[in-house]
């Protein structure tokens, strides 16, 4: 064990452990759980690189478990943060206890039977499988991070994806890859695992203590912006929601010029309007309509914005109308079927198709009203 790893990894314990327990006291909901929960996860990860915490094999399984758990949980506190209106995949649950479980009856089994981990077998389903799903959960991490970049309406979550992808994302999959390099190793070279191995950790211990200690500083010294993705409580944060949309009202004329361009003019419509082009329209700058959109009318990404008129649009002419689904897709701006039929899924927990027979089923029961609508 090298002297930085030795130096920095009770330095960087002590700061994630302050920062969970900030964490705890201070906010609730998943989102801070999580967040918490991904502390500790640092802090056994720390620990395995401590001999003092490595000593017997008890203490040596709960950390190692822990973790184990830390590019599942970040991957959760990334999905909750920048998916808007996400669900998780149950194959997602399935994935994550599959390779847990599977490292933990591999640990296990090793710890009573130490030669089954010469097994190939063993090695593959114990290992190597929950690895590289641990490190494609964590690449995926860095992905959410940047995937909606450019349509993210919220300021202070804007600025928190790049932050989130340097500190967080970055410092797991390079402690996932080496492991993973590390681990097919193993069979070839043990030495030079041990050389591949001992160095990144040195580095990584006090990146840890660095990014733990900045996140540190940000809570205590810009705790409004630092945190305000983090809601205290939910009822308190719908109150202070709506309290910020009438304070930081962009101008009024501004407002029902937007809503002109969307609601007649329809521009909407046009596939592949950015935010940018829309800016252009309203001859704005691009960082006050993105304030305007998400403070004055409440959407928290653009194409979540966009959105809302083109379904709402695409469902006046599924009742309306008999043409065909495709056509109504790409009338009101999609570009493709399938992207148009999982929004408008998100939204009406049905398809277009399935959307346009309960209508008509409907109308047929109700003839006074199918007869008023004539």
């Amino acid at each position: 064990m090298g002297q930085l790893s030795t130096l920095f990894a009770p330095l960087a314990i002590s700061q994630l452990a302050l920062l969970g327990l900030i964490l705890a006291y201070r906010f609730k909901g998943m989102l801070a759980r999580l967040l918490a929960l991904f502390c500790l996860c640092l802090i056994a990860y720390l620990m395995l690189n401590l001999p003092l915490f490595t000593t017997n094999f008890p203490t040596l399984f709960v950390l190692g478990r822990l973790a184990t758990l830390s590019p599942y949980v970040l991957w959760l506190i990334a999905y909750l943060l920048f998916v808007d209106e996400g669900h998780i995949k149950p194959v997602v649950w399935i994935t994550i206890g599959f390779c847990f479980l599977a490292r933990t009856a591999g640990q296990l089994a090793a710890a009573i039977s130490p030669e089954i981990s010469e097994n190939m077998a063993h090695f593959v389903i114990t290992q190597f499988i929950p690895q590289i799903a641990m490190l494609g959960f964590s690449i995926h991490t860095m992905v959410l991070g940047y995937h909606g970049y450019s349509d993210d309406l919220v300021v202070h979550r804007r600025r928190f994806r790049v932050l989130f992808i340097l500190c967080m994302g970055a410092v797991v999959t390079a402690v996932l890859a080496v492991g993973t390099v590390s681990g097919i190793l193993l069979y070839l070279d043990a030495e030079s695992v041990s050389i591949l191995a001992n160095f990144p950790t040195q580095i990584f211990t006090f990146y840890i203590f660095a990014i733990s200690l900045f996140l540190n500083f940000r809570a205590f010294r810009l705790s409004e912006e630092a945190m305000s993705l983090i809601p205290k409580d939910p009822a308190q944060s719908s109150r202070s929601s709506s309290t910020q949309v009438v304070t930081n009202l962009v101008d009024p004329a501004t407002t029902r010029k937007l809503e002109e361009l969307m609601e007649q003019e329809k521009l909407y419509t046009q596939t592949g309007l950015t935010i940018s082009n829309l800016a252009e329209r309203l001859h704005m700058q691009e960082y006050k309509l993105r304030r305007l959109i998400n403070q004055a009318m409440g959407y928290r990404n653009f194409n979540q914005f966009l959105n809302n008129y083109r379904i709402q649009d695409a469902s006046r002419q599924l009742q309306e109308t008999q043409a065909p689904v495709s056509s109504i897709a790409l009338g009101v701006g999609y570009s493709s079927l399938s992207v148009f039929n999982k929004a408008f899924k998100d939204r009406f927990d049905m398809t277009p198709t399935e959307y346009r027979s309960s209508r008509t089923i409907t109308e047929q029961g109700n003839p006074q009203q199918a007869g008023s609508n004539n």
